[in-house]
């Protein structure tokens, strides 16, 4: 016999009703943002608070503070870098810079910088 709290119900109700509406926004922003990167392959290598085989999310954050970091980061995402972060290199954007548009490429090194 399965046992519903009313938290549970309400919590269900309104993730279905997130799910009827359609998610908009912050949520369906970072939802989208969270796609490129798994389809750029980055979430194999980085996650946003440890680290994997690269730093997390919040290191590279906390490296690239200041006013040039959006620009600087774009160009080591998308040329590779090495010895930034330690011995292993990390390749240039696997899938090719010219499958995301200006917008997508922005998108995604704001969501790496807010952490």
């Amino acid at each position: 016999m399965l046992h519903f709290s009313k938290k549970s119900c309400l919590s269900a109700w309104l993730t279905a009703g997130l799910v009827s509406i359609g998610m908009t926004g912050p949520a369906r922003a970072q939802t989208d943002v969270e796609k490129l990167l798994k389809d750029a392959n980055c979430v194999q290598c980085h996650h946003p608070s440890r680290q994997l085989i690269g730093p997390s999310w919040s290191t590279i954050a906390s490296r690239y503070k200041g006013s040039d970091a959006r620009e600087l980061l774009l160009r080591r995402i998308w040329e590779g870098s090495k010895g930034k972060h330690g011995v292993i290199p990390m390749p240039a954007c696997l899938v090719g810079v010219e499958q995301y548009t200006e917008a997508e490429q922005r998108q995604i090194v704001d969501y790496i910088l807010r952490f």
